[in-house]
């Protein structure tokens, strides 16, 4: 058997790669690149915070002061809380949703298990109950192989004709030095088939 190890490793990063498209994101990855709103002001709002910090530790606030002496930093302040605080706001709201999710998809999950096991449960109940009506008609309706076999051996009558010595209603009586013979023919049975 020859091995073309080349064809196969081929075959390996092809897998790895296949991998790693199919991977999940994660939840907190998944909600910065499903809305860009949230992660354009969680930037902007942490960036003028940035600069606006690093104005107060180096530049003593001369970049948000204008040549008139108007100071802009609290206000770029105020807008960088603002826009951080509404955009980490969103990320808590959107991780909160999805775990939400997760857990009615769990119990969705459960209830859809619960429903399978209960109608397996109830099939299995239906099958018992029919196999029990059948064992109730195969006793009901015994086979004629059968008839003497029981309790009631003494309740069958023996087959009709002319030769039938015993049975209520013949006159002729029982042949001397015999007992009747009990069993009952079928509907449809014939009494030569032999």
């Amino acid at each position: 058997m020859v091995v073309d190890f080349a064809e196969l490793r081929n075959r390996i990063l092809a897998g790895e790669d296949s991998v790693e498209e199919d991977a999940l994101p994660t939840p907190f990855r998944a909600e910065l690149r499903e809305d860009n709103m949230t992660l354009f002001s969680i930037l902007l709002g942490g960036s003028l915070l940035g600069v606006s910090m690093l104005d107060r530790a180096k530049h003593d606030g001369a970049i948000f002061t204008t040549a008139n002496g108007t100071n802009y930093g609290p206000l770029a302040d105020a807008l960088g809380f603002g826009a951080f605080l509404f955009g980490m706001g969103r990320l808590s709201r959107g991780l909160q949703a999805q775990e939400e999710i997760e857990n009615y998809e769990k119990l969705v999950t459960e209830a859809e298990d619960y429903v399978a096991t209960m109608s397996a449960e109830m099939e299995e109940m239906a099958a018992e109950a029919e196999e029990k009506e059948e064992e109730a008609k195969a006793k009901k309706e015994k086979p004629q192989q059968l008839d003497l076999i029981g309790s009631n051996w003494n309740t069958h009558t023996p087959a009709g004709g002319f030769a039938d010595f015993g049975t209520v209603g013949n006159m002729h009586g029982t042949a001397v030095g015999q007992q009747p013979v009990f069993y009952r023919r079928g509907s449809n049975s014939s009494p030569f088939s032999y």
